[in-house]
């Protein structure tokens, strides 16, 4: 039974691990990186011509603007941003980065429950083996 605890364990200290370390990278992105304001979000593909929706590599040309130039970036397809762009009420936002302003960070938002609590049950699974 301590075989199985604290293998159990090690693998909820795994799954809680990659949510962890991606809230810190935001975290510290937030700190340094600059926001701005997204003004258009187009679709691109860099295939032949066919329906967007038959794309492999799904794709968006971002445009916003930063210290009063206009500028834009290619970036993976973002379902919820790109919904979020089309409704004219809501602002939607990026990182840039200020010393590279070609260079965008899209925010995502994962819940950072799983990265706390399953590294936690982890430990007192260790532990309690």
């Amino acid at each position: 039974m301590k075989y199985e605890l604290f293998l159990t364990g090690i693998v909820f200290i795994a799954l809680g691990i990659e949510p962890f370390i991606y809230f810190i990278y935001r975290f510290y992105r937030k700190r340094t990186w600059r926001v701005c304001f997204i003004e258009k979000i187009t679709l691109v593909s860099l295939q032949d011509l066919m329906p967007f929706s038959t794309f492999k590599d799904k794709q968006m040309l971002v445009e916003y603007g930063f210290e009063q130039k206009q500028l834009s970036a290619i970036t993976d397809f973002d379902k919820k941003l790109f919904k979020q762009s089309q409704n004219k009420e809501q602002n939607c936002q990026i990182y840039v980065d200020p010393i590279n302003p070609k260079n965008i960070f899209l925010p995502k938002h994962i819940n950072k429950i799983p990265g706390v609590i399953l590294p936690i049950l982890g430990l007192f699974f260790i532990f309690l083996s």
